[in-house]
């Protein structure tokens, strides 16, 4: 263990040097659409949640990395585990609609994201969050 608190592990040192969000409960994703992710204090949300299919309650997170290279971003679905299972990657390079899907045996095993201010999401991850977003989603069902 170093003075500063941290181990010499590169991932223990990356998983708690991350900004740390409340995480946000979507209760029943197919009936609650237009649950704001992936945003900051601002009154419009970058993207929200207009559907989704789950057989049971969870928690899980959703990333969005910056590729600093071209400028697109890359949303998926992870789930609570650093480095666990993940949902296909899915490319996003404007506003629009997007299907995230979950992982083998996932009780999630789809969510629709309206990303809904593309320019604003890859400033806000660029400046605020050193290339990559992860929220908490608690997925609540029945």
């Amino acid at each position: 263990m170093r003075r500063d608190g941290f181990s010499d592990d590169l991932k223990t040192e990356v998983l708690y040097r991350r900004k740390l969000r409340t995480p946000l409960v979507i209760d029943r994703p197919s009936h609650h659409p237009d649950a704001g992710i992936l945003s900051g204090a601002g009154t419009a949300p970058f993207a929200k949640i207009t559907d989704g299919a789950a057989s049971a309650s969870l928690m899980l997170r959703i990333q969005a990395a910056l590729d600093i290279g071209d400028g697109h971003i890359e949303l998926m679905l992870l789930d609570m585990k650093e480095g666990g299972k993940t949902g296909a990657p899915v490319r996003v390079t404007a506003n629009g609609t997007f299907t995230l899907n979950g992982w083998e045996s996932a009780a999630v095993t789809s969510l629709s994201v309206a990303v809904e201010d593309f320019t604003g999401l890859a400033a806000f991850i660029r400046s605020g969050y050193a290339g990559r977003l992860v929220d908490v989603l608690d997925i609540r069902v029945g």
